[in-house]
């Protein structure tokens, strides 16, 4: 698994100019904070269920993780007050999936002063309004939104396997 040093991600994230390969750092952050959360449960369950039951769990936990972090990333580009200051991600030099989208989207020099506004000038809050209209501008947060409906969509295909109960529902409304 990938380191879970979440700065040096970053760094290594800021510094590949590959779509692909940022893509893929983005989303192996995601699944090492799934798979240490996860690992204990699994562990203290796996005397009481079936494997199939564990695996099926285990992804149900990721595709749902999944959908929630990119529901987190989006509150850093909404309107609404969700309790979570408006383009602190940027701020704190976090790569999103809007803002990654945006990246792999964007000319050459709209990707360099993006990544500029990230990397030297995210204490300005004038250059992080930037960023965040140009993420809004993209299709940056239609393409998040749609990818978080994949990903909950595809939590919910996996307990369409069990039969109605009180669990399965709560996992739903959760979801």
């Amino acid at each position: 698994f990938p380191s879970h040093d979440t700065e040096l991600a970053i760094i290594k994230y800021v510094n590949t100019e590959d779509y692909a390969e940022r893509n893929k750092i983005y989303r192996e952050e995601i699944h090492y904070a799934l798979y240490k959360l996860t690992q204990n449960l699994i562990h203290t369950f796996k005397f009481y269920y079936t494997e199939e039951t564990i695996k099926n769990m285990w992804l149900f936990g990721e595709k749902t993780g999944m959908a929630f972090q990119i529901r987190d990333d989006l509150f850093d580009f909404g309107s609404n007050d969700v309790g979570k200051p408006l383009g602190i991600d940027i701020k704190e030099k976090k790569m999103t999936l809007p803002l990654i989208y945006t990246l792999s989207e964007s000319d050459k020099s709209t990707r360099r002063h993006i990544l500029n506004v990230v990397r030297n000038e995210s204490n300005r809050p004038e250059k992080v309004q930037e960023v965040i209209q140009i993420v809004r501008q993209s299709g940056g947060i239609e393409y998040a939104t749609q990818a978080m409906y994949q990903y909950r969509q595809q939590a919910f295909d996996i307990l369409e396997n069990y039969a109605p109960s009180d669990a399965k529902q709560a996992l739903k409304n959760v979801s």
